[in-house]
């Protein structure tokens, strides 16, 4: 059900790698995937860009509109059965207290 995906990063190997699946996108920067250091073949700013091509701004808090809480029960991140739901600022305010969010 993918049509594109991009992995960059320090997986089961310990060591960096990179890989892509899929059919490449107009918006990609394909000459960057060529970077001698494989950490900066996909970095967060083309992230963000490549979202944005999406439609999905991603660093926009106004673009959330719900959020979906998620708990470690078992050292495994699962939805919570409940399915609770709460806006962006009431998860910060019930969830995370006083840590701070940026």
């Amino acid at each position: 059900m993918y049509v594109r995906t991009i992995d960059a990063g320090v997986f089961d190997s310990g060591r960096w790698e990179f890989e892509t699946w899929g059919t490449t996108q107009l918006f990609e920067d394909v000459d960057a995937y060529k970077t001698r250091r494989i950490r900066d073949r996909f970095t967060r700013a083309m992230l963000l860009e490549y979202l944005g091509a999406l439609g999905i701004e991603a660093d926009e808090p106004d673009f959330y509109r719900e959020a979906v809480l998620v708990q470690d029960t078992t050292r495994r991140w699962t939805l919570r059965r409940d399915r609770w739901r709460a806006s962006l600022e009431q998860a910060r305010r019930e969830c995370l207290g006083a840590v701070s969010v940026s």
